[in-house]
């Protein structure tokens, strides 16, 4: 599940490193390209 703050700031087509501990989202950086 992925809280609504974090949801708004993702975008389709983004690239970057996704966070997890196990099956949880911690969090998402994004890369510049």
């Amino acid at each position: 599940m992925v809280g609504a703050d974090t949801y708004g700031y993702l975008v389709e087509g983004d690239v970057g490193k996704l966070t997890f501990q196990g099956k949880k989202f911690l969090s998402f950086e994004r890369t510049s390209i």
